[in-house]
Order: C-alpha cells, then sequence, then structure tokens
C-alpha cells in the first residue's frame, strides 16, 4: 500500500458555490471495486488554495470519494454528499503530483454546476422533448422482462400471457403522497408491453406503471456513470386486457428492472445537463472528469440539483474555442482569408491555425488573427485502375490548438 494525497482546489463558475473549506467538515474514504467498502479514512489539513487529504492506506485498484463528513467516521450515517468520486484508480504507487505539506498530492479541481430547481412541468417538458427525439432515431428505451417474471405471469394466465420487453413511450414525474419518505418523487411510465400470447401470436398492449422513487447521491467511486441512484417503491402496474388481480402480483416483481431503466435515464439526462451549461459557458469536459451529484432535493413542486466536477489528474474542464472564418470557403478561386481566434469571449494570440490541405501552421497576432491568401480545393485527382483518373471529393479541414484549449476543427464545405 502507499500513500496518496489529494490536494482539494475551489473553483467557482457562474451559478455555482464553494464547498466547506474547514478540513474538520471533510472526509475522504478509499473504496475498493465493491460499493462502500471502507478502506481509509482521509484525514484533512489546510493547504494553500484548499483541503489536502491524505490516505495512508491506498492500493491500486481503489477508487476515491470525497465526502462530507468526519475524519473519525466515514461512514454512512455522516456521507450526505457526493463532493467527489474519482473512479478506479490504477498506481503508480505515489500520487502523481508533488505540492502537498506531506509530500506529492494528486490535484482535484472542484467546480460546481448547479441547474437549479425544475418544477415538475419543465422537467415533463423536457423529457417529452427527449422522448420525442428518441423515437424519431428509433431508440426508445426498452425495459427487458426477466425470465422469472415470464413464469409468474404465464403461469397466472394459463400460458396465455407471455411478456417479453416493454417499450417506454413516456415519462412523467410529480410530487409524491403526503406522508412519503423524504427526497421522494412519484413517477409514471407508460408504453407498450410486447406480449406473446398462447405461445404463438405476438401482440403489443398499452400498459402504465406507477412508483414512487427516492433520490440520492450514489456514493458509487467505481461507476462514475451513477451519479444519482433510485430507490422505488409502491409499484402499481396496469396492462390493457390483463386482470387487475394478475398485474397487482406481478407490479412488485417488475420493480428492479423498471428502476435500473429509470436510473440510467436519470443519470443521462443529468450529464447532458451538465455538459451543456459548460458549453454554454465556452468549456468541456476533461476526458478524466468525473460528475458528482453534491446535493438534490425534493418538494412538492419540483427537484431541485446541485453537480460538481472532479478531476484527479487535470483541471476537469477546458476552454472552448470561438473560431471565424471571413468569407465563406470558395473554392477553385484565390482568395484572401481572415481567420478569428477568441477564447474565453477574448482574442487569443498565439493560437495555431491550419487549412490542410491550404494554410500551413501559422500562429494567430495580437488580436487573434490570421490572414491568408490561398485558393482552396475541395477534390483530389485518385487513379481507379479501371476508370484511370478520377476527381474525389476531399473538403479541406479547419483546426485550431491553443494551450489551455479544446482543440477546434472544422470541416470546409
Amino acid at each position: 500500500m502507499a500513500s496518496y494525497v489529494v490536494n482539494l482546489i475551489y473553483v467557482a463558475v457562474p451559478g455555482g458555490f464553494l464547498a466547506p473549506t474547514n478540513p474538520a467538515e471533510w472526509a475522504g474514504v478509499m473504496v475498493s471495486t465493491s460499493p462502500n467498502f471502507k478502506i481509509q479514512a482521509a484525514t484533512g489539513t489546510s493547504g494553500p488554495d484548499g483541503v489536502f487529504l491524505e490516505f495512508p492506506g491506498f492500493s491500486d485498484g481503489m477508487s476515491a470519494e470525497l465526502v462530507v463528513g468526519t475524519p473519525e467516521s466515514p461512514d454512512t450515517t455522516t456521507i450526505i454528499a457526493d463532493y467527489f468520486r474519482s473512479g478506479v484508480i490504477t498506481l503508480p504507487a505515489e500520487s502523481p503530483q508533488a505540492g502537498s505539506p506531506t509530500g506529492s498530492a494528486a490535484t482535484v479541481t472542484y467546480i460546481p454546476l448547479t441547474p437549479g430547481s425544475q418544477t415538475f412541468s419543465e422537467i415533463n417538458s423536457a423529457a417529452a422533448q427527449a422522448m420525442a427525439l428518441q423515437k424519431s432515431q428509433g431508440t426508445l428505451p426498452t425495459i427487458p422482462i426477466p425470465t422469472e417474471i415470464q413464469a409468474i405471469l404465464g403461469g397466472l394466465s394459463v400460458g396465455a400471457i407471455l411478456p417479453q420487453n416493454m417499450t417506454v413511450t413516456g415519462v412523467t414525474v410529480g410530487a409524491a403522497p403526503v406522508g412519503s419518505a423524504s427526497q421522494t418523487a412519484q413517477v409514471q411510465i407508460t408504453g407498450t408491453i410486447s406480449v406473446t400470447e398462447a405461445y404463438i401470436f405476438n401482440t403489443a398492449y398499452n400498459f402504465t406503471y406507477t412508483l414512487l422513487v427516492a433520490m440520492s447521491p450514489s456514493h458509487d467511486g467505481s461507476n462514475t456513470g451513477d451519479l444519482l441512484t433510485l430507490t422505488g417503491s409502491s409499484p402499481v402496474f396496469t396492462c390493457q386486457d390483463v386482470p387487475s388481480a394478475i398485474t397487482a402480483q406481478v407490479a412488485p416483481s417488475m420493480l428492479s428492472q423498471v428502476v435500473s431503466g429509470l436510473q440510467a435515464q436519470f443519470n443521462a439526462l443529468l450529464v447532458q445537463a451538465a455538459t451543456s451549461q459548460l458549453s454554454e459557458n465556452g468549456r468541456a469536459l476533461t476526458s478524466t472528469a468525473v460528475l458528482s451529484v453534491q446535493s438534490v432535493g425534493v418538494s412538492s413542486s419540483g427537484i431541485s440539483l446541485s453537480l460538481v466536477i472532479g478531476d484527479i489528474f487535470q483541471g476537469g474542464w477546458v476552454s472552448l474555442l470561438s473560431v471565424a472564418m471571413e468569407p465563406q470557403p470558395l473554392f477553385g478561386v484565390e482568395t484572401a482569408y481572415t481567420i478569428t481566434v477568441k477564447g474565453n469571449g477574448q482574442a487569443l494570440a498565439g493560437a495555431e491555425v491550419s487549412i490542410n490541405p491550404g494554410l500551413v501552421p501559422t500562429k494567430t497576432n495580437n488580436y487573434g488573427v490570421v490572414q491568408a491568401t490561398m485558393k482552396l480545393t475541395n477534390t483530389t485527382l485518385v487513379y481507379n485502375p479501371k476508370l484511370g483518373m478520377v476527381s474525389v471529393y476531399t473538403p479541406p479541414v479547419l483546426s485550431v490548438t491553443a494551450a489551455g484549449f479544446q482543440g477546434y476543427t472544422q470541416v470546409l464545405k
């Protein structure tokens, strides 16, 4: 085992907020690939930018989770939020960067994202749009029916009904009934269920599946795609032409499959919301960034979420370049072009601009501009054994790179 040190650096973005900077309010947990198996607590000490957390019992293949709690008792009763989940870390034995009070340190850039509160009406509108897009693409989510449930339903119906899978066509979220557990919403799923009748005929029936869903941060340091954990209860299943006596018995058996599908959809929407917010601010996630849920709240009117970005190897996000080329490409005609590059809304000097074929790598001036006169081509002559020399469409590609920014490419048409 080796010592692994994490330096938490706090970076606020518009609409965000900072985490606690008091080391006593932080706890760290190293976990194995089994979720929530606690290996070693970390002790927080003040650093120049935030808080250092040292894990003296780190070994290969573990993952890091930094949470709110107390260093003496980082268990599930004190974990109230995911401030950072690293994913599985593969050694080098020591942390990859230097600079901590005790030696080497990995840097986690903590960047709060705040999608904010959304009413149930807003959530359902967004869900309907997502479903419409999936329908147009032929990618509506399906929920497979486990073999044991097929057997139960087949037995209850004396072989008349054998469900195969459920295709979801609509999801609506609303307030849970009065008296429900905290952080709980009511979810109604509608769609069609594919059924084999009498072992021969395939038929689709309309169904409705209603359940209560409790939401909480995942605390899963290994599966970084799980931001939220959903827990389902009180399922009610109705299906066209199927007696309620049968659906009532089957509904609880289907619960885990339904919740699993919902959880995947919810988490995908969260990732989309975070990347969209970053894009609006001219940023994109790094390849090693991990999104986590800092807090989730469910009220009678809607849901509020706060997300954070953690990155144990890089800065969490990179800025996006803004590139403009004037005039529009003219092929086969020698033309004077002006290419303007901006970063974070400001002219970017020293960015490297190239067009392949057409312009060798050229640096932008102090105004973020490259000016060049060239004759662009979008075809290439290629020898074909049967046809001889033929013209092949090969549009040129504009590329821009700059330190600290995500590279930009555009096919010129």
